[in-house]
This record gives C-alpha cells, structure tokens and sequence, in this order.
C-alpha cells in the first residue's frame, strides 16, 4: 500500500482532517489531498512532519498493521543498521583517505622546502661567481 494512503488511513483512525493536517503544515489541502491519494510522492521531511502531527514514527508506515498481522519495524531497523554501517565506513574510508594525502602534504612541503634551499644556495653561488669576475 502506498504511504500516502497509510497516512490518510491512520488521519482518519485518528479523526484528524486534510484540513487540519494543512494548516499545521503550512500547505494547501490539495496538497495534502494529493499527497493522501497516493498520487504525489511524499519526502522524508514531510513525512516525518506528518507523522509528528499522527502521533507515530516514520517507520510505522513501512509495517503491516492489519489485523492478524505481526508487522513490526524489523525491516526498517535492518535497513537503518545498514545504512549507518554503510556511513560509517564511508567515513572511516575518507579518514584514511585524509591520513594519507596528509602524510603526502608533509612530504611535499619537506621536498619544496628543500628545493627552495637549493635554489637559494644556487643563487649564493652565482652572486659570488658574477663578484669574482
């Protein structure tokens, strides 16, 4: 079933109207209408939204709540883990990512520097080389 349609269901169970649902939000009640019919998706931030003014999560939209039915938020805790360890090793990635170029930064200041010591001493020498002519 459509989230759209969950949240008009559950709007209904609960005896809240589009319209009261709209005003709250700030929007239109076509909007809200649209959204409800299933025939606009919906965002996660206006889902959540919406689910604040229901008086449940987000996730109780992706579990089967008919009766005989033993949906829970399985799914979505699975899903969530999943994407959390996904981010996290992401950022550990780009933690050794920054160590590296780090590493590499160091060694091309230390090898510039010594070039510009170099180049210094090269300049010493052709002053002292133009003076002796």
């Amino acid at each position: 079933m459509h989230i759209g349609l969950k949240l008009r269901d559950l709007a209904r169970k609960k005896n809240i109207s589009v319209s009261e649902i709209a005003a709250k939000l700030g929007r239109s009640k076509a909007n809200i209408h649209h959204t409800f019919s299933g025939k606009q998706d919906i965002s996660v931030s206006k889902l959540e939204e919406i689910s604040i003014i229901l008086g449940v999560s987000p996730a109780y939209f992706w579990t089967d709540h008919r009766p005989g039915s033993y949906g829970n938020n399985e799914d979505y805790i699975t899903m969530a883990k999943s994407v959390v360890n996904d981010n996290l090793q992401a950022y550990e990635s780009m933690q050794k990512d920054m160590i590296a170029m780090r590493k590499e930064i160091d060694l091309l200041e230390k090898l510039l520097e010594e070039k510009q010591e170099r180049i210094e001493m090269y300049k010493r020498e052709i002053s002292e080389l133009r003076e002796d002519d």
